[in-house]
């Protein structure tokens, strides 16, 4: 009777042990809401530099670092939405002060991501975007190329590359640098 006991114990206590792992494991697998939250700091190029100092964005995409799914598949669809509010400079014209307005630029893009490694992720998306400027909203559109690098399954840094284009003014260049986090 002792033996059956000690039997069923072990048993016991082995199939307890292997569920629980099971359900580790698959929580673990899980844990990552698939969404990534980025802050970046964009400077602007060009023109856009002479009238705008400095731009603060936030912004969503989808975290295909840590999906299971998305580590085999070399090339993966991918979208990104986000804000930014571009700081405008002040000038001197003609011997009056003159301070540029802000400029909002709100997007919604889709496009590719390459992933060669689990650490690396380079993406080129392009979509409809609204560009609100003194108080006028105009519909842009626009672009970016994005290299990311995964420090670790929550954290990561990246560089990219903005294009904005508005009908009937010349295209706004934007290099950006920025911190990724996924919830």
């Amino acid at each position: 009777m002792k033996r059956i006991l000690l039997l069923l114990s072990f048993c016991g206590l082995i199939f307890f042990q292997v569920t629980a792992q099971s359900a580790l494991r698959s929580r673990l697998s899980t844990s990552d809401a698939g969404i990534e939250l980025s802050a970046a700091i964009q400077l602007p190029l060009g023109d856009f530099a002479s009238t705008h100092l400095i731009g603060l964005g936030i912004g969503v995409s989808p975290s295909y670092h840590t999906t299971g799914l998305f580590r085999k598949i070399k090339i993966a669809f991918t979208y990104n939405s986000g804000v930014t509010y571009y700081l405008g400079k002040k000038e001197t014209v003609s011997s009056y002060p003159y301070n540029y307005p802000g400029y909002f630029f709100i997007h919604a893009f889709a496009g590719a991501l390459l992933i060669p490694s689990n650490k690396i992720e380079f993406s080129l998306a392009g979509g409809p975007a609204i560009g609100i400027y003194n108080g006028n909203a105009r519909f842009n559109l626009g672009s970016k190329m994005d290299f990311n690098f995964h420090l670790n399954n929550k954290i990561s840094v990246g560089a990219g590359l903005f294009f904005m284009k508005e009908s009937g003014a010349y295209p706004l260049w934007a290099v950006s640098a920025k911190v990724m986090m996924s919830i």
